[in-house]
């Protein structure tokens, strides 16, 4: 820390080195199914002093195995290196699950659900992609045949636009059913 009157003469400001760590983490997202977002950053004391602290968290989510060893060379590299002089990084891991990885099972389990839904008059099920963080991701991990995304419809998740499509409950519940008694 130092103060800001004076920052051409020492200090290292940590926010700036998270602000160089931030813009790399938004260059490599969205390759080969990555998807990361850094959704909270705090530091500093003062808007007068040179910050010797800075802490941001990262959400991160892959398609595969594969991709996840990409990612965790990618912020091997990132904490190896830093671009403000007499600052360095560390990493916690706060949460992990695993990538929902797209299975033989999976796409069997789906393929019979389909099969009763077609018996049945009820809407067939598309293939769709998934990044992991639910239930499901570990299940799969288990080598558990699961099909994922079977609930209420709706969009904007996590955001002040949030919404289910309440008419959609009814559907969910008959295709969990039918799913529940024929398979």
């Amino acid at each position: 820390a130092f103060h800001s009157a004076s920052s051409w003469k020492g200090g290292a400001s940590a926010v700036r080195e998270a602000a160089y760590k931030i813009i790399e983490i938004e260059k490599f997202k969205e390759q080969h199914g990555i998807t990361m977002n850094c959704g909270l950053i705090t530091g500093g004391t003062a808007a007068n002093t040179v910050p010797e602290s800075c802490e941001f968290v990262v959400d991160t989510r892959y398609p595969d195995a594969e991709s996840k060893h990409r990612v965790d060379e990618f912020f091997e590299n990132l904490l190896a290196n830093s671009t403000v002089e007499g600052t360095s990084a560390t990493m916690e891991v706060i949460s992990a699950r695993p990538a929902m990885e797209r299975t033989e099972a999976n796409l069997q389990a789906l393929a019979r659900m389909n099969e009763v839904y077609a018996r049945c008059g009820l809407p067939i099920l598309k293939e769709r992609g998934n990044y992991g963080g639910s239930d499901a991701s570990d299940m799969t991990a288990r080598g558990i045949p699961t099909v994922d995304s079977m609930g209420v419809e709706g969009d904007g998740g996590h955001s002040i636009h949030e919404r289910a499509v309440l008419t959609s409950l009814a559907a969910s519940a008959n295709r969990l059913a039918v799913a529940a008694a024929f398979l």
